[in-house]
Order: structure tokens, then C-alpha cells, then sequence
């Protein structure tokens, strides 16, 4: 198998196709995932852990969408839902702590430590400058801590562990240090496709959610389905 077998084109077709497999289950997922990403509203602590759990979360339904059919052992929702959502969540608590690890060294060296409370409390439920504001200010500001979050997960993981660990764990089985190190050789060997992936991801997290703003849990789920197709189709040939 080479890398010329195996095209970022297809990746994006084969994600299209997985979203138009079960609609009913995905239209109930991105009402879930819309309420998910506006908790940031109430406290960036929980905004960061829904967020990426969200995008993460996204990954095992694309895993359950995608089973056959006529697979006798096949999964229930429940059962994705019960050995997936453990994962995922501690996967989530871990971005959290980094980026709180990281704000407290910011307000301590800006001289601001009284902000540091903030990460955690700051129940902003309206803000009088949206006020006869349009969708894309209103979301925005409704949207704006998921936004932040999803870039700084793709840094995360394509940095600390591999962009491939969480299929890798909660689809294969494998522990923490397994999946980053399969996930980092899986990434190496389809070098090239994988770059077309990640800056497609980074243009969406950026560009598109900074000018449509509303679309965000659409692009949160689509990015993680295009990351299961991309890891579904590596997998079967690495």
C-alpha cells in the first residue's frame, strides 16, 4: 500500500457520506453538540471539557454510524455511549488542566492573579453589546470559548500525543502511551495526506468559524468525523 492510494479527496467524500448515513442520529447529536459548545457561556473550565468532549465523542458515533449493518455483534448507541464517553472525558479533563496550567502562569506574570478564579466562574449569561446584534455577532460570543478550544485541541494533539489516539484507544483497545506512539507511526507513514488533513482542519477551526461563526458545532463534527474516516483508512492498511 502507498501513500498515492490514499487521498485526503477521498477522506472528504467518505466523511460526506458517513454524515448522510443515519440523519435522524446525527441531527439529535448536533442539537446535543449546539448546547454543548454554549456552556463556555457559563464557565471556561466546563466550556474546554464539553467542547472537546464533544469533538471527541464525535469520533465514536461516526464509529457506530459506520458499523455494517448486518453485523450480528453489532453496537448499540448505549454501548459506544458506555465504553467511549470515559475516554473521551478524561482525554477532555486533561485539555482543561493544560490550559489552566497555562492561564495561571499567564495572570501570575501579567501581575493579574485575581483572574485566575475566573477560569472557572465567570457566568456571563448576556452581554448588552449584542443587543440588536446579528447571528453572526450573537454567535460569536455564544460560540467563542468552543471556537478557541477546538484549535488549541488540534495543537494538543497533534503535539502531545498523536492525532490518532483516541480512535486508536476507545476502537482498538490500546492504553495511553500505545496509541500515541502507533498514532505518531500511523501519521509518519501517510505523511503527506495527513498534513492536507490537519491544515484543513486548522482552516475550518480558523477561518471558517471566525466568519460563520454559527456553523461551529457543524464543523466540530465534521472534523471528527474526518478524523475517524482518516484513521478507519490508514488503519486498514498500516
Amino acid at each position: 500500500m502507498t501513500e498515492s492510494e490514499v487521498t485526503f479527496s477521498n477522506w472528504v467524500q467518505d466523511g460526506l457520506k458517513l454524515l448522510l448515513c443515519r440523519p435522524g442520529v446525527w441531527l439529535n447529536y448536533f442539537l446535543l453538540v449546539s448546547v454543548l459548545l454554549s456552556v463556555g457561556r457559563i464557565s471556561l473550565a466546563l466550556g474546554i471539557i464539553f467542547s472537546a468532549f464533544s469533538f471527541l465523542m464525535t469520533v465514536s458515533i461516526a464509529a457506530y454510524v459506520n458499523q455494517p449493518q448486518s453485523d450480528e455483534t453489532k453496537k448499540t448507541l448505549m454501548d459506544v455511549t458506555r465504553t467511549h464517553a470515559p475516554v473521551a472525558f478524561s482525554m477532555a479533563v486533561m485539555l482543561m488542566l493544560c490550559w489552566f496550567v497555562f492561564r495561571v502562569v499567564f495572570n501570575v506574570y501579567s501581575g493579574e492573579p485575581e483572574k485566575i478564579i475566573s477560569f472557572f466562574f465567570d457566568w456571563q449569561l448576556f452581554d448588552q453589546s449584542i443587543i440588536n446584534q446579528g447571528i453572526r455577532e450573537y454567535s460569536g460570543w455564544l460560540f467563542r470559548a468552543a471556537i478557541v478550544t477546538l484549535i488549541f485541541l488540534i495543537l494538543m494533539l497533534t503535539s502531545f500525543v498523536s492525532w490518532f489516539s483516541y480512535p486508536l484507544m476507545v476502537c482498538q483497545g490500546l492504553n495511553w502511551s500505545q496509541a500515541k506512539h502507533r498514532g505518531k507511526a500511523m501519521t509518519q507513514a501517510f505523511y503527506g495526506v495527513c498534513q492536507k488533513q490537519l491544515a484543513f482542519s486548522f482552516f475550518l477551526a480558523i477561518v471558517a468559524t471566525g466568519v460563520s461563526p454559527f456553523l461551529t458545532p457543524l464543523i466540530y463534527i465534521f472534523i471528527g468525523v474526518l478524523l475517524y474516516v482518516s484513521y478507519a483508512d490508514i488503519n486498514r492498511y498500516y
